[in-house]
């Protein structure tokens, strides 16, 4: 969400940036995108979107500064040289991902993409890539199944050398699986913009061999290990469920007084209009990117939605109630020591 908010910075603000900020800004991004790279497609998407709209002049983003453009669209080759260096200090490689391929075919097991397409073409070619378990897909976890998945028996995440990437790839490429795939990313992206809240269960670390909360206790909190195992965390009963709920209500709310605001308060903060269309461009983006590319998980959009109710606050500071709302309260308790 940093990413988000200096992206909304740099592009939107119309006052001019100081050479500090705009060093931090940048530094923010480009991490926030080796980080994660989903964040760096979220951004390309942003800015596609952000370009269309100040071509048909709308929403105020006609006023965006083509240098501001150009120096964010500067970040994304900035970001994908850091990506592989960082890379290539600790493997030895220049590479800014090197399980891409695997995530997206994982991705599409998932959906049913792989199954509908290995039906395809194992129709007309038996010894397509993976014929063998197109029936079995869909009882299986691809990626984490280490006894049935077909990732496994293709050199497993270090040795599968560009196999799925292939599968991919021809997946992508295929005309007739182009409705299909539109069809998919446009629901799944719908369904993970409206998939938010806290699973204390699903987000629990796991506490088997393969977890990485449980080889990091037993390697540097070995004495504590035992009294992990007891815990609501390690047994997944790690729940959220007044958490939630204060969340719904807060979007609700916060809902509520962006429609008011777009409603009654539009033509007196035009600026305003256009930060809203940006974040919820952004909301999009986010949900297009990982609802089409990995699987609906609620925490991906719950890391972002936050934003709703901080351009709530930010639409109160800029009108001016927040400071009468304090002055009142100053008043208020100067009454009473009175």
């Amino acid at each position: 969400p940093l990413t988000l908010l200096f992206a909304a910075v740099l592009l939107l603000r119309t006052q001019k940036i100081s050479n500090v900020h705009l060093a931090i800004g940048s530094v923010i991004i480009v991490l926030g995108c080796c980080f994660h790279h989903s964040n760096a497609y979220i951004l390309i998407l942003l800015l596609v979107s952000a370009l269309l709209l100040k071509w048909r002049k709308r929403a105020g983003f006609q006023l965006v500064e083509w240098r501001r453009i150009l120096f964010f669209i500067a970040l994304f080759p900035t970001w994908w040289l850091t990506a592989g260096l960082i890379n290539y200090s600790y493997e030895g490689k220049f590479f800014v991902s090197r399980n891409g391929d695997i995530f997206l075919a994982g991705h599409f097991v998932h959906d049913g993409t792989m199954r509908k397409f290995l039906c395809q073409e194992c129709a007309k070619d038996p010894n397509y890539l993976m014929c063998e378990y197109k029936d079995s897909l869909a009882n299986l976890d691809f990626l984490w199944d280490y006894n049935r998945s077909p990732l496994y028996k293709y050199g497993g995440w270090d040795h599968s050398n560009g196999f799925f990437g292939a599968v991919c790839t021809d997946i992508i490429t295929t005309p007739k699986m182009w409705p299909w795939l539109a069809h998919r990313a446009l629901g799944q992206s719908a369904e993970q913009f409206c998939t938010f809240y806290l699973n204390g269960w699903f987000e629990t670390p796991r506490c088997d061999e393969w977890s990485p909360a449980t080889t990091g206790v037993k390697k540097f909190y070995a004495n504590e290990f035992n009294i992990y195992c007891y815990t609501e965390q390690f047994q997944s009963s790690l729940l959220y469920e007044e958490q939630n709920t204060r969340q719904n209500w807060l979007l609700f709310l916060s809902s509520g007084a962006i429609v008011l605001f777009i409603f009654g308060y539009r033509k007196e903060h035009p600026r305003m209009i256009q930060l809203l269309v940006f974040l919820f461009l952004a909301l999009y983006s986010n949900a297009f990117v990982c609802g089409a590319i990995s699987i609906i998980n609620p925490r991906y959009q719950t890391r972002v939605v936050w934003l709703l109710p901080l351009f709530v606050l930010v639409v109160l500071a800029e009108s001016g109630i927040l400071s009468a709302i304090g002055t009142r309260m100053k008043a208020a308790l100067a009454n009473k020591e009175k």
